[in-house]
């Protein structure tokens, strides 16, 4: 088991308009497509977390996350030919309340259509701070127990037990490193 290696970041009032007006955006694109049936607010607030997390793991690693308003769900970042898949989640309480047992769940469906993913890397929001908490390769999450979380199978994987996320900053010092267009 690890400890905990979280790198803290200030979400400003510009990652807020950001994320919001893509999240906007792809939210129409969806519903042109015929995804009109899901939750409209629902989709869009979770959209704003997913991309608040992605903004902030640009920020930290010094890349530009993919923010395509055409193609949601496409990959977020790239690194050494590697798909970095980053997962957001909202929390409600101040993370360092009850931080060894939160879970990084990764969805079964999602995990099983893609499997380039190179990382999985867990970003927590709390009011207006996001925490980078983690990552793991992909060859590892299968090695965790899938629970159901909201009606789906996920990997569950216990926070102390994914890797430091200043890790991923060494392949992007040297090598081959994108933002994904």
């Amino acid at each position: 088991m690890n400890i905990l290696y979280w790198v803290e970041l200030k979400i400003t009032k510009q990652d807020r308009e950001k994320a919001r007006e893509i999240a906007v955006k792809r939210m129409d694109y969806m519903k042109k497509i015929s995804c009109s049936s899901t939750n409209h607010f629902k989709g869009q607030k979770s959209e704003i977390i997913g991309l608040l997390g992605e903004i902030k793991f640009g920020e930290f690693m010094g890349l530009a996350p993919n923010l395509r308003t055409d193609a949601p769900g496409s990959v977020d970042f790239r690194i050494n030919g590697k798909i970095v898949d980053v997962k957001t989640n909202e929390s409600r309480v101040h993370p360092s309340l009850s931080s060894n047992n939160y879970l990084f769940l990764i969805n079964r469906a999602q995990f099983d259509r893609h499997k380039d993913v190179g990382y999985y890397v867990s970003v927590m929001v709390f009011e207006d701070k996001a925490w980078i908490c983690g990552y793991l390769p992909q060859n590892e999450v299968m090695g965790y127990p899938i629970i159901t979380c909201k009606h789906s199978p996920c990997y569950a994987i216990p926070f102390p037990y994914l890797h430091d996320p200043c890790e991923l900053i060494g392949p992007v010092a040297g090598e081959d490193v994108e933002a994904s267009p």
